[in-house]
C-alpha cells in the first residue's frame, strides 16, 4: 500500500474543509427559519474558515517576515519623498542630531527654515551635505531627471549659504546653540538621507525619474540599515578627498 505524502495529506484535509465550508453555507442559506440548523451551519463555517487559515499560516508566517524586517530596522515605506507632515512633527521633537544628504537642499531649506534656525539656536547637531555647483554631478543628475527637459538642476548654495550665515550670527549673538554646519561633495548621489535624531529617511535618486517621485524607506536606530547609512554620511562628511568645507 502506497503512503500519502505528507503535502498530499494537507491537500486533503484543505480540500475536506473546503467542503465543511460549503456546507455551512448551505445550511445558513437554505434552513433560515431553523435555528439548530444555523447554529450547526455557523459552526461548521467557522470551524472550516479557522481550519484553512492554520494550514496557509505556516507558508506565510507574517510574524517572521515583520520581525526581520524590523530588526533590520525598517518601520515604514513611503511611495514618495515628500512627507513633509512628518518630517515637520519629527523636526519639532528633535534634541541631538539632524543630518541631510542632498543635491541643493532648495526645497528642504524653503520648508523647514524656521524650525531649523530654532534647533540650532537649542543646540541640535546640524549637518548639510550638498553637491559642489560646480562638479559635472549636476549635469549627470540634471540628464537623469526626466522632467527637466535639458534643464540643469540648480544648486542654489547663494540662497543656502546666506540663510546658514544669518542662523550662524544668530547663534553667535545669542552665545548659545550650535551652528550649522554644510560641506560639498564631488561624487555621484546615490541615495537622500535625512537623519533626526534616531529616525533616518533614505531613498534613492533613479535614472530618469524626479527625486521627489522615488520611493523612500523609514529606518530606526540601532539596527543593521540604520547604521549603513549612518556610516556612509560619516564616511562622505570626513572624505577630504571629495569633501570640501562650504566656503
Amino acid at each position: 500500500m502506497k503512503w500519502f505524502s505528507l503535502k498530499d495529506k494537507l491537500k486533503i484535509i484543505f480540500l475536506i474543509n473546503i467542503i465543511i465550508i460549503l456546507l455551512g453555507f448551505i445550511f445558513l442559506g437554505y434552513f433560515p427559519n431553523n435555528q439548530i440548523i444555523i447554529n450547526i451551519g455557523a459552526g461548521l463555517l467557522a470551524s472550516g474558515i479557522v481550519a484553512i487559515f492554520y494550514l496557509i499560516y505556516p507558508q506565510i508566517d507574517f510574524e517572521r517576515d515583520y520581525l526581520h524586517f524590523r530588526q533590520m530596522g525598517l518601520i515604514d515605506v513611503y511611495h514618495r519623498r515628500d512627507q513633509n507632515k512628518e518630517y515637520s512633527l519629527l523636526l519639532q521633537k528633535s534634541k541631538k542630531n539632524i543630518d541631510v544628504l542632498g543635491l541643493g537642499l532648495n526645497q528642504f531649506r524653503e520648508d523647514n527654515e524656521a524650525i531649523i534656525k530654532e534647533k540650532a539656536l537649542e543646540g541640535v547637531i546640524i549637518r548639510l551635505l550638498v553637491v559642489d555647483p560646480k562638479s559635472p554631478i549636476t549635469a549627470i543628475r540634471s540628464y537623469q531627471e526626466k522632467d527637466l527637459k535639458g534643464e540643469t538642476i540648480e544648486i542654489p548654495l547663494k540662497k543656502l549659504k546666506t540663510y546658514v550665515k544669518e542662523v550662524n550670527n544668530l547663534v553667535n549673538l545669542s552665545k548659545k546653540g550650535e551652528k550649522i554646519q554644510i560641506k560639498c561633495y564631488n561624487a555621484v548621489p546615490s541615495t537622500m538621507i535625512f537623519r533626526i535624531d534616531d529616525i533616518m529617511f533614505v531613498g534613492p535618486y533613479l535614472h530618469k525619474l524626479p527625486s521627489r517621485t522615488t520611493i523612500t524607506y523609514k529606518l530606526e536606530s540601532d539596527t543593521e540599515l540604520f547604521k549603513q547609512y549612518e556610516n556612509h554620511f560619516n564616511e562622505l562628511w570626513n572624505d577630504d578627498e571629495c569633501t570640501l568645507n562650504f566656503e
